[in-house]
């Protein structure tokens, strides 16, 4: 989860819960969340004339990127109705990413924001972001680690437990789907880029604030204790909770 912004000249203060704010102000002074990261890499590989497809899309509320004024056309596909009540789309196309109801080479940037987790097909739908890519054209996805701690309890945990704890940050329960883990680990994203026939421009591991555990001081203190581990040397960057990676579709 990274849903903060910036309050009293601190980045990320206005959705800290109150437990621990305190401890956000002292050991992120200068927050840089995962959609910061994921924003940065979409942009650095965003032009103006580009199509782009915002792959499950969503009704947007989760999300706060908008690309609208920054491309040619963002198009959005998604199972989701509400989709068309997404404002960041010029055009919102009711399909599955595993059938994409777009045609070949048409498509110069796709992004996929907390998505990969919920597919249960993920190579069919890798090769529907191969066949509608352009040539040279890329994907940047972002997606939780299989192997951090919050995606191995939500691996064992109910559906019904998902929804409540989600809820409880705000989340609407229609904005919580089931998650399968079938694309969330290094190795099996390399592996179904390799299949596509996509190649790995950059593969990122980000470990920030340890957001959900803040309705407790003793847990999140914990997690600061984790962030900085696994953050201070490489060795441990495959226990990190999210995955940037950036795919690009070979010119030749």
């Amino acid at each position: 989860m990274d849903a903060k912004s910036s309050v009293e000249g601190t980045p990320g203060l206005l959705s800290v819960r109150q437990p621990v704010v305190d401890l956000f102000r002292r050991f992120y002074p200068n927050y840089k969340g995962e959609s910061d990261f994921f924003n940065s890499e979409v942009f650095s590989c965003l032009l103006p004339t580009h199509v782009v497809l915002d792959a499950g899309c969503g009704s947007g509320r989760m999300s706060n990127l908008d690309l609208k004024g920054r491309s040619k056309t963002v198009i959005g596909v998604d199972i989701d109705d509400e989709l068309r009540e997404n404002n960041s789309l010029h055009h919102p196309i009711w399909g599955t990413l595993s059938s994409l109801p777009l045609q070949n080479s048409s498509i110069d940037l796709i992004v996929c924001r907390y998505v990969a987790e919920h597919l249960s097909q993920p190579l069919a739908v890798f090769l529907e972001f191969a066949r509608v890519l352009r040539k040279g054209g890329r994907v940047v996805l972002l997606t939780p680690n299989q192997w951090h701690y919050v995606s191995l309890i939500s691996r064992f945990s109910p559906f019904w437990f998902h929804r409540w704890f989600n809820s409880s940050y705000g989340v609407a329960e229609e904005e919580t789907f089931p998650t399968f883990y079938r694309c969330n680990s290094r190795r099996r994203i390399l592996n179904l880029a390799e299949q596509a026939g996509l190649h790995v421009v950059k593969l990122q591991m980000i470990e920030t604030s340890p957001n959900y555990l803040e309705f407790s001081r003793l847990l999140y203190r914990l997690g600061i204790a984790y962030e900085r581990l696994v953050n201070r040397w490489n060795f441990f960057a495959q226990w990190r909770v999210n995955i940037i990676v950036t795919l690009e579709k070979p010119s030749a």
